[in-house]
């Protein structure tokens, strides 16, 4: 498993930083990562491991024999530290890739509508003019 795992490092390295090159992949709040297959016959599937500290990854998650997959519920603004490891049919697993992070983009906050028609300023029941001033 180790030679084949030396590619899924590169590949892995080479998405997280294209990632960054491109927006569109890295949404506020979800990542996606993709990686090179390992071609040995007794592969069995891929773990993903997420953290935000590096080399300390609070979440680990099988995500089968698939090579791409997206990360979602992640806090915007936040630098997330992934690793990947792949496992064969009798459960032996490799060593981590190298750590790659990426930190989402902070989501576009929402500001009020400070603009008023003459209409919304007016007390209920009264009338106003264009300058606001009731009548």
């Amino acid at each position: 498993m180790r030679s084949s795992t030396r590619g899924l490092l590169l590949a892995l390295i080479l998405v997280v930083l294209l990632l960054g090159l491109y927006p569109v992949k890295a949404k506020a709040g979800s990542v996606s990562i993709a990686w090179d297959p390992n071609t040995e016959a007794d592969l069995a599937g891929y773990k993903v491991y997420v953290g935000t500290s590096p080399g300390t990854y609070s979440q680990t998650i099988d995500v089968g024999h698939v090579t791409t997959f997206t990360i979602s519920d992640l806090t915007d603004g936040e630098t997330y530290y992934l690793a990947l490891t792949a496992y064969d049919i009798f459960a032996n697993e490799s060593g981590f890739s190298n750590e790659v992070s990426t930190t989402l983009p902070q989501a576009a906050l929402a500001l009020p509508d400070t603009t008023t028609s003459p209409e919304s300023t007016c007390l209920k029941g009264k009338s106003c003019d264009r300058r606001n001033r009731w009548k």
